[in-house]
C-alpha cells in the first residue's frame, strides 16, 4: 500500500533513505512506502531492517 484508496486517505509520507529511524505514536494507521524508485539491496548484512518495538515517554 502506498497511496489512497477507499478505507485508507494517505497524509503523510516518508522517503525510504538509508539509516532513517522513523517514530511515531503506537494508535497511528501506517503502512510501508515501498515503490519502485526504492533500491533495496536484498544481499546480506546491507538488506532491510525493521524493528517494532514499544515504550513510554513520560
Amino acid at each position: 500500500m502506498n497511496d489512497s484508496d477507499a478505507l485508507f486517505e494517505k497524509v503523510f509520507s516518508v522517503d525510504a533513505k538509508p539509516n532513517r529511524l522513523i517514530i511515531y505514536a503506537g494508535n497511528i494507521m501506517h503502512s510501508a512506502n515501498i515503490t519502485s524508485a526504492v533500491d533495496f539491496d536484498k544481499s546480506s548484512p546491507n538488506n532491510r531492517t525493521t524493528i517494532n518495538s514499544f515504550f513510554t515517554i513520560g
